[in-house]
This record gives structure tokens, C-alpha cells and sequence, in this order.
């Protein structure tokens, strides 16, 4: 377009010099965006880049699906021990992973028909064409079918929004991958499961959200949620199996268990800690062949003991 521009002879030459400069500004700037790019995109993939992005998408979904343990509502066990048996059964022709839930959409059309209804499924779950979903007592209730499947999204991949344990997992297929024969890169996984730990120390404080609904005193809606044993199962079972013939990652997870237990004084999350520990004992004794490593290992497995027995500190030396 600036060539057409161009006119005149050897006495009467028109150069556009306004456009070229303009075109020399342009290429400069290419040249400058090229550098950001590579630059950028060779700070993208580094692996701790990557393990602190997943954690921070780990962190808000732990936010959104925890609270402080002070606002926790105790509710009375008899009134969501129901019973079920004579409810209708909701089924989903559709298939794929559920996304989306609206809980007081659901909520709302309960308390509008006097209805309850219990969802068999959570935000992750996969479901199957022709699967049961939910269950609404009185059988009776008009537009069950459309309120239960109206309430729900699905789609053809899980989202890390409202699935805690897909956060999870997302952080926890970073160090599968690394322990992988291919890759073999025991400090990536370690990396992992000092993020995992610090997760778990985040909600020491903190409760899982309630899947009970309650309107007008009367228990509207009852849903599966994500609770503290599921969370550490996520976060250490698949490393443990992958991870049971490199030590340094067997040794640091208990240390890592240790350090959650310091500020973890519930007697049941505690529970929780012991038997994953348990856990990386036995597969240890199965693994090690270094008799040191093993002493080490047992080591680690008695601090964690004592902490839980105790208390912290567990950043202690000494057997």
C-alpha cells in the first residue's frame, strides 16, 4: 500500500517517509516481542513455574471448598439419617464429567415442592448415560427429572473449579511424571510434596464444607463433598506407588507427614497421617535394599509418632 504511494521522476520523487518510519518502529517492535516471547515461554516451562501455577489453582479451589472451623454448623445427626429406600431414582442421559453444580437452584425447587433430594454424584464425578444421579423423596414430587438435570453441566473434561481432587491431582501428576523411568527426577517430586504438605497445613484451621442444605429447618438437599482422608489419599497414594523404589522421595513424604501432623491436632485427620505412613513403611521394607536407607525411613516413621503422640516440633534430631 505505501509502494502505490510512490510517484515522480528524477526532479519530482514522493518517498513516503512518514510510512517508513512507522515500518521501522514495527520492526523494531517484532524484534522486541520475539525476545519477550522466548524469553517468557522458556520461563513457562520450567518445572518450578509450573508446580507454583498448579498450586495456586490448588490453593483457591482448597479456599472455595473449606471454611474456618469456627463457622462450622453442627448439625444433628437424625435429621439427615434418612431413609431412602421408596425415593425416585433421577437418571442422566447425558455423558461426561460433572462440571457445574447449582446448589441453590436444587435447593430451592426442594423447598418449593416440600421435596428432598440426596445427589449421588460431585463436581469431578464421571457419569455414565443412564446413570442414577440423585434421589428426591416424595417419589411424587413434580419435576424432579428437570430440576436435577437443570441444576447440573457436564462436559467432556474435568475443570479444577469446583473438583478439589482434581486440583490435586493435577499438582500430584507432576511428580508421577517425574518419577517415571523415562524421566527419573526424584527433587521435581519432592517439590510436589512440599507443596502437598504445605496444602494440608493450609486447612489445619480450616473445615470442609458441609453437603447438607437447610432451609427453613428442614434438610432440603443432601450432596457428596470432598472431605480431609479423601484430600491426602489424592495427594499421596499415587506418589507412593510410583515413588516406592526412590528413598529420598519415601523419606521426604514422611517428613512431609510430620511436619502436617505439627500443626494438626485433630485426633482423626491425625489417623489419617499414621496410616499413609504406615503405608510408606511397608512398601519401604518391600523396596529398600540399602539396609541405611531403611534406618532412615524408620527413623522418619518414629518422629512422625512422636509428634502425633506429642506434639511438635518436627524438625527434631535423634532417633
Amino acid at each position: 500500500m505505501v509502494l502505490r504511494q510512490v510517484r515522480g521522476g528524477e526532479d519530482d520523487l514522493f518517498v513516503p517517509r512518514l510510512a517508513l518510519a512507522g515500518a521501522m518502529g514495527l520492526a523494531a517492535l517484532c524484534v522486541a516481542l520475539l525476545v519477550y516471547y522466548v524469553h517468557h515461554m522458556s520461563s513457562r516451562i520450567n518445572i518450578d513455574t509450573v508446580i507454583d501455577l498448579v498450586r495456586k489453582d490448588f490453593f483457591a479451589a482448597l479456599d472455595a471448598q473449606t471454611e474456618p472451623a469456627s463457622d462450622r454448623i453442627l448439625l444433628d445427626e437424625g435429621a439427615i439419617d434418612l431413609d431412602w429406600t421408596a425415593a425416585a431414582r433421577i437418571q442422566d442421559r447425558r455423558n461426561g464429567y460433572l462440571q457445574q453444580l447449582e446448589t441453590d437452584d436444587l435447593a430451592d425447587w426442594a423447598q418449593a415442592q416440600g421435596a428432598r433430594v440426596r445427589l449421588l454424584v460431585r463436581p469431578g464425578d464421571f457419569i455414565m448415560a443412564g446413570g442414577c444421579v440423585a434421589l428426591v423423596w416424595p417419589p411424587e414430587a413434580e419435576g424432579a427429572q428437570d430440576a436435577v438435570i437443570g441444576a447440573t453441566a457436564l462436559s467432556a473434561r474435568r475443570t479444577s473449579g469446583a473438583d478439589l481432587e482434581y486440583s490435586a491431582r493435577q499438582l500430584v501428576e507432576v511428580a508421577v511424571r517425574a518419577l517415571s523411568p523415562g524421566i527419573n527426577d526424584p527433587m521435581t517430586a519432592i517439590a510436589v510434596l512440599d507443596q502437598l504438605g504445605s496444602a494440608l497445613c493450609r486447612v489445619a484451621n480450616r473445615t470442609f464444607v458441609s453437603g447438607v442444605t437447610i432451609r427453613d429447618g428442614r434438610v432440603v438437599l443432601l450432596r457428596p463433598v470432598s472431605d480431609y482422608a479423601g484430600l491426602v489419599d489424592v495427594s499421596f497414594d499415587m506418589i507412593r506407588q510410583n515413588g516406592a523404589g526412590a528413598p529420598s522421595v519415601m523419606i521426604r513424604m514422611l517428613e512431609v507427614l510430620a511436619l502436617t501432623a505439627e500443626q494438626e491436632r485433630d485426633p482423626d485427620r491425625l489417623a489419617v497421617l499414621v496410616a499413609h505412613a504406615d503405608k510408606i513403611m511397608a512398601d519401604g521394607q518391600k523396596a529398600f535394599a540399602n539396609p541405611g536407607d531403611l534406618q532412615d525411613l524408620h527413623q522418619r516413621h518414629r518422629a512422625l509418632g512422636r509428634v502425633v503422640a506429642h506434639g511438635g516440633p518436627a524438625r527434631r534430631t535423634g532417633p
